[in-house]
């Protein structure tokens, strides 16, 4: 089976049984030993205090005589993976906000070092950020419309060879042609950087559609890349500054603030859910939190003022200001100082 687009290099084992296939009880048998779930003592296979056959073999086959033993099994397999997956996440979600942060300060450090000269935009024009030219690549002009050039490589001796696609780019770093022999570890250095520069050409185009946020981007990248590429990758959209999450961060607080009108609670949600972290969520959202107040009050005295002349109104209007990321303590002050100048008014 071959599959183009997944990352390279990685590897799975399977036991295929004549006349039934792939053998489902031998992968519950090995993920349970490999768990500790079953214990293997020499050639006896247990499960808890139960013997569950002398060799591989007769293992499988009293699972398979006892599918309640063996369901139980596979529950605990699952119930050990899943925990194992949500530390796997926890722990990984941190060390990408950490990564975030560091390269966040690294880049406020350096703008703040030297801070470059902005030309004035036209005024009625849009201005979109361009990546420098490092980040571009060159190619053939007469061949430029194609993204890859097909080279036919052996990686492992005679008789083994293996059709793979280049870019121009890696094709002309390596000196490549036709017919050229590679031991395995030149081979992987070579994919290794083609599939960097696909992941590279992946991050810029999507970047050129909209912003996203460190941890943003790379969830988007691991997806198709390994772990590895997607850390190169991000490195370099963060050294081209196409990755900024304060001046991302900036932007989503004043739209969330100003243009949506969203509370303190709803915009660090909003903003945590684009891959924002804590720290610089709470940094972009800071400068907004003097006019709550006057923002609250003039949003409510136009949206809800016609709903605030009866005690179930105002109810309703207090609970819709909550669910817009206000404090219920402001909420309360504002929605009651607006019912009281309507009540001196009358």
């Amino acid at each position: 089976v071959k599959n183009k687009v997944a990352p390279p290099f990685k590897e799975c084992e399977f036991d295929i049984m004549y006349g039934q296939g792939i053998s489902r009880v031998g992968e519950v048998l090995d993920m349970a030993v490999d768990l500790d779930i079953v214990k293997k003592g020499g050639a006896w296979f247990s499960y808890g205090e139960m013997k569950l056959g002398q060799g591989r073999d007769n293992s499988k086959e009293n699972l398979l005589n006892n599918p309640d033993i063996m369901k139980e099994i596979e529950d605990k397999i699952k119930e050990k993976l899943n925990a194992e997956q949500a530390a796997e996440k926890l722990k990984k979600k941190d060390e990408l906000e950490a990564k975030a942060n560091a390269a966040a300060a690294s880049q406020a450090k350096q703008e703040t070092a030297a801070e470059p000269e902005e030309e004035e935009a036209p005024k009625g024009k849009k201005i979109r950020k361009t990546v420098s030219e490092s980040a571009s690549v060159t190619a053939d002009a007469e061949n430029d419309f194609q993204e890859f050039a097909p080279i036919d490589v052996s990686k492992l001796g005679e008789g083994n060879n293996e059709h793979v696609y280049l870019s121009f780019e890696i094709v002309s770093r390596f000196s490549l042609s036709e017919g050229q022999e590679y031991d395995d570890e030149d081979w992987q250095e070579i994919v290794a950087e083609n599939e960097f520069r696909k992941a590279r050409e992946r991050a810029l185009y999507l970047l050129d559609y909209r912003d996203y946020s460190y941890i943003e981007l790379y969830n988007k990248l691991e997806k198709t890349y390994g772990t590895e590429i997607c850390e190169r990758v991000m490195d370099k959209m963060v050294e081209l500054g196409t990755i900024n999450d304060r001046r991302y961060a900036e932007g989503l607080a004043k739209t969330y603030i100003e243009s949506r009108t969203y509370g303190y609670y709803k915009a660090m949600q909003a903003m945590r859910q684009k891959g924002i972290t804590k720290q610089i969520a709470e940094e972009a959202l800071e400068p907004y939190e003097e006019g709550t107040y006057d923002r609250l009050r003039e949003f409510a005295e136009k949206k809800y003022g016609s709903y605030l002349g009866d005690e179930a109104g105002i109810r309703k209007v207090k609970n819709a200001l909550v669910r817009r990321g206000f404090s219920y303590d402001i909420v309360n002050q504002v929605v009651r100082d607006i019912v009281d100048e309507l009540d001196e008014d009358e």
